[in-house]
């Protein structure tokens, strides 16, 4: 079938939403990562850089958590509330079709729809640390405890949330080195991947 919705998952420092927005621009696909924080805002009338910050990761006790747990979530915790409601969102997107969704746990929520390519872009930790340190103005250390800091949070939240875990070979379709095949590789190999489904 037509693989008209892709998901993106990535290592962090893996160059992996770069490769989700030019594939989205390639295909002429919709781009869902920051629209997609938008979307769930707007539904659950929760600060944008919140959702960021705890829609993918696991949440700690604050003022909106206080005041969200005891409207909004039946389940009593604010991560299974966001959850939920990323769930609804990215199922919404799916359905409208020709979209690229990066993180947010997208592959688990769409992983029995035929038309959907599920993607994981990993690298070495080398191109990983030399990305993060220029994107983010970061000693090699610095770097590396970034990026280990924020693949942990990223692994903790799939697994709570999917009883999955992140980054393994069976919850995807294709996986990808990036340091191997380059940011631009990987955007062509997935290209004529998509482009070819039928």
């Amino acid at each position: 079938m037509k693989k008209t919705v892709i998901t993106v998952s990535r290592e962090y420092g893996s160059g992996g939403h770069n490769i989700a927005k030019a594939l989205a621009e390639r295909l002429g696909y919709t781009y869902y990562d920051e629209l997609l924080l938008e979307k769930v805002a707007e539904n659950t009338m929760l600060p944008e850089n919140y959702i960021k910050e705890y829609g993918e990761y696991e949440v700690k006790p604050n003022i909106f958590s206080d005041i969200f747990m005891s409207k909004s979530s039946s389940q009593g915790k604010m991560y299974t509330y966001l959850f939920n409601e990323q769930k609804k969102v990215i199922e919404e997107i799916a359905d409208k079709g020709n979209c690229v969704i990066v993180g947010r746990s997208a592959d688990f929520f769409l992983k029995d729809r035929e038309d959907t390519l599920n993607i994981f872009i990993f690298a070495d930790m080398p191109f990983c640390v030399g990305r993060t340190m220029m994107k983010e103005n970061l000693k090699i250390e610095e770097a590396r405890k970034r990026i280990a800091d924020m693949n942990e949070k990223r692994r903790l939240s799939y697994k709570r949330c999917t009883k999955q875990e992140w980054g393994a070979r069976n919850n995807y379709d294709v996986l990808l080195n990036s340091s191997h095949l380059g940011i631009d590789g990987c955007v062509d190999f997935l290209e004529e991947i998509i482009k070819n489904s039928k």
